[in-house]
């Protein structure tokens, strides 16, 4: 048996296959004798066949995975087109071929997608996106807001990989603070379309030591309806973001922000900024402002008077 997945969508496409293997592997291979992965990028075509020939170990089926199929061109495709009708007559193989894209100009490709068990994955609409969201945050016993859902969906419709993390940083979150929850203001500390030029230019005025900007910032923040609290979790994610950032600029100083961005697997918008906001700045410096949001944030959540405090931080940082 030969399966095909493939389509616009890579995220699903790839969070299939692996809970195909995994559901092999539960049912059929519980030692793990009987599962091999292949990536057509490096493997060996005689590797990937002396898999699938060999018979299965001490079990009625084996699967064979092959991922990036497509990608290169290569010996195994080749004699893939040749086979494929007698691989998909098997009964003691599971073959699963992955491809990611939906446009392939090839005859293989052709017939690949006929196959029986071939399916496609096409980009989901924001009320599927929405339906995905509520699911993945239920495995981790967390709800969330359709106003907060809706905004996720439209926000990264292209982009479920990234969705997919924000929503793990998500469930940690709002689990750190005792809830079962996620919210719109929740949502608006993480997403970077919400994390506009405006709040950059009011941590890069604190870092500037700009007392008169950074205050008039700060009121731009109370003038959109922004609370103290809301205001200082948004603070304290970019100083931690502003953390990582620079520890790995320690590390690696000519990093750039893609680079960044992929090395911490957070948005590209927020890896650039950040890297601005701090490439010049000592990390114990952003250490000590941190530290002091910290308190500031313990207060607030207290009962202190947050927004006078808040001010007063502002103060305290930028003419120091």
């Amino acid at each position: 048996m030969v399966l095909f997945y493939w389509g616009a969508d890579g995220f699903r496409s790839h969070e299939h296959v692996v809970r195909t293997i995994e559901s092999f592997r539960e049912k059929r291979d519980p030692q793990g004798y009987n599962v091999f992965v292949f990536d057509v990028k490096d493997a060996k075509s005689s590797e990937v066949w002396e898999a699938i020939s060999s018979a299965p170990f001490m079990a009625e089926k084996k699967m064979v995975v092959v991922k990036h199929l497509f990608s290169v061109k290569s010996e195994f495709e080749d004699e893939l087109k040749e086979r494929l009708s007698s691989l998909d007559a098997r009964e003691d193989l599971v073959l699963l071929l992955h491809a990611e894209g939906d446009k392939f100009r090839n005859s293989l490709f052709k017939d690949v997608m006929k196959l029986q068990y071939a399916q496609e994955f096409i980009p989901m609409k924001a009320p599927e996106i929405m339906g995905w969201i509520a699911e993945r945050l239920d495995g981790h016993g967390v709800t969330i807001e359709s106003d907060a859902s809706n905004v996720l969906a439209k926000s990264y419709a292209e982009d479920m990989w990234a969705l997919s993390r924000l929503v793990d940083q998500l469930v940690a979150f709002v689990k750190s603070e005792s809830r079962a929850i996620v919210t719109k203001s929740d949502c608006e500390i993480f997403l970077p379309e919400v994390i506009d030029d405006n709040t950059f230019h009011f941590v890069d005025a604190i870092n500037a030591r700009d007392h008169g900007r950074a205050l008039s910032l700060l009121d731009q923040q109370w003038q959109a309806g922004k609370t103290p609290i809301e205001v200082i979790g948004l603070l304290l994610w970019q100083w931690r973001v502003m953390l990582k950032v620079r520890a790995l600029l320690d590390e690696q100083p000519k990093l750039r922000g893609k680079e960044i961005a992929k090395e911490l697997k957070i948005h590209a918008f927020v890896a650039d900024k950040s890297a601005r906001l701090v490439r010049d700045v000592d990390v114990n410096h952003v250490l000590g402002q941190y530290n002091q949001l910290m308190q500031l944030d313990e207060s607030a959540k207290s009962g202190g008077y947050a927004q006078a405090e808040l001010t007063s931080l502002v103060t305290a940082l930028t003419c120091q």
